[in-house]
């Protein structure tokens, strides 16, 4: 089989994977086997944590949080250990670290040619908002984001949480504080990418972003922040025209 067609058929196959993970309601699951309650049909509609919280309390909307960031860690994390471990022939399909940045890429001896796993955030974010098992209404993808940041790009962690934490604190407001927290997150992710391909930084900085010589900090890497996060202040359309309007609905979750 001709090596673009590989590279494709295994992009889509690690997007639809991730995307039916992402699908999976957690918040409908949770609020139904526990609560015997839908969280559609109360509140804003949305099944999501912020409004599993603000109608059925702090602890049930904590617990949606925590599941729903593990919807977006898990496809990518067993994204990368299929295509980095497994063998197809006489070796996996990516070497655990290419080095893309410093010149020294090794993905020539390699079926893939770039490290895919890095769509699997793509997919989960698109499972969680539409998600395909219950009729594609889903959460808006704050969580999924925000797990996505957590369990890859450590750097952000800080950043994301104090701006979040504050703004959130001050405003009551979760739709505005995600947003602009993610934001200044994909702006941070983009700063370091810069900062490295143009070898401001040491190739030793390459393992920073990432938790060890595991991921591959490449281009695909801001893109897919950037994808993820415009999609999310997307599915935010509707609190933005009511933030507008200063009718914006406030959360009991911090």
């Amino acid at each position: 089989m001709d090596i673009i067609l590989y590279n494709i058929l295994i992009s889509l196959s690690v997007v639809l994977f991730a995307y039916l993970v992402g699908s999976i309601p957690m918040g409908l699951i949770i609020c139904k086997t526990f609560l015997g309650k839908d969280p559609r049909t109360e509140g804003s509609g949305n099944p999501g944590s912020t409004n599993v919280g603000r109608v059925y309390g702090k602890k049930w909307g904590y617990i949606v949080m925590v599941f729903d960031i593990l919807k977006s860690i898990s496809p990518l994390w067993i994204s990368w250990a299929i295509l980095s471990f497994i063998p197809f022939g006489d070796k996996p399909l990516l070497p655990l670290v290419g080095n893309l940045l410093n010149g020294t890429s090794v993905y020539a001896d390699y079926i893939l040619k770039y490290p895919a796993y890095w769509l699997a955030p793509i997919g989960a974010i698109l499972g969680h908002c539409y998600p395909i098992f219950s009729h594609f209404k889903g959460g808006k993808g704050a969580a999924t984001l925000i797990g996505t940041f957590f369990s890859t790009f450590w750097m952000a962690i800080p950043v994301l949480s104090t701006i979040f934490l504050i703004i959130v604190k001050k405003t009551r407001i979760m739709s505005i504080s995600v947003m602009i927290a993610n934001g200044i997150s994909v702006l941070e992710v983009w700063i370091l990418y810069i900062l490295l391909v143009t070898k401001v930084l040491p190739p030793i900085f390459l393992w920073l972003p990432c938790p060890g010589p595991t991921l591959e900090f490449s281009l695909v890497t801001p893109i897919t922040f950037t994808f993820c996060y415009l999609f999310l202040v997307f599915r935010h359309s509707s609190n933005i025209a009511r933030l507008k309007r200063h009718e914006e609905n406030t959360t009991n979750l911090f």
